[in-house]
């Protein structure tokens, strides 16, 4: 469960970062996130070096963290972030439904794993991880 600020009975947005190497898909991702008001966008990489520094600088609640990317992976750079911060939750986002990608994000330190085939399943998803 995320700690996040309760003022006068309102419960602050859920922060999350987007990683995605391929442009149109980021933007789809960071569109739909944005329709949700319980939702706010804090950073967009393009990379996992630049999720990892962007986290470091954002410390977002939730990460969605494609799989595939150039310079650092997206399981690299969830098992960067979880050491160090480990009240952040990683989305693991990509293309593959191969068995053997789920259970290596989810053992890099994601707290859930989706293909993009279940982007609709997104937003739940994250309400759930952030238990509102």
């Amino acid at each position: 469960m995320l700690n996040r600020n309760h003022v006068a009975g309102c419960v602050s947005p859920i922060r999350v970062l987007v990683a995605d190497d391929h442009p149109p898909v980021r933007e789809l991702l960071v569109a739909l996130l944005r329709e949700d008001a319980r939702i706010a966008i804090v950073a967009e990489a393009r990379d996992g070096e630049e999720a990892v520094d962007l986290a470091l600088q954002t410390r977002p609640d939730v990460i969605v963290m494609d799989v595939s990317m150039p310079r650092l992976n997206g399981l690299e750079a969830t098992k960067r972030i979880a050491a160090r911060l480990p009240e952040t939750l990683v989305i693991g986002f990509s293309t593959h439904e191969n068995a053997e990608t789920a259970p290596l994000m989810l053992a890099a330190g994601a707290s859930a794993y989706l293909t993009k085939g279940q982007s609709g399943d997104l937003i739940e998803t994250i309400l759930r991880l952030s238990d509102l």
